[in-house]
């Protein structure tokens, strides 16, 4: 089996641990529903849908919850999910440099 650049690039910035096998899998989900992975914020992004999504979050729920996260309707503005809410500076600052 063959890794992905993104296998390589975490395994190379956060070092290799169990938990990140659990990402791989989901990552993969996410990409299909077009997120990109943001390396300096350490999150999946879709400008289209405006979600943002942590790694911690993607680690900590499962496939079914992720896509349930993924297709859940939005309201037109930025939808994060996180295990902790951001505070309203950090929402704001990711919503600028997105837009970006």
């Amino acid at each position: 089996m063959h890794s992905t650049l993104y296998e390589h690039l975490v395994e190379a910035r956060l070092g290799y641990n169990h938990g990140m096998r659990t990402v791989v899998p989901k990552q993969h989900m996410l990409e299909s529903a077009g997120y990109i992975y943001n390396f300096y914020r350490v999150v999946f992004v879709n400008r289209e849908a405006k979600k943002v999504f942590s790694v911690q979050f993607v680690e900590d729920n499962d496939e079914e919850k992720l896509e349930q996260c993924i297709w859940q309707e939005s309201d037109g503005k930025w939808q994060f999910y996180f295990n902790h809410a951001p505070a309203e500076t950090v929402k704001r600052e990711l919503e600028i440099i997105l837009l970006g």
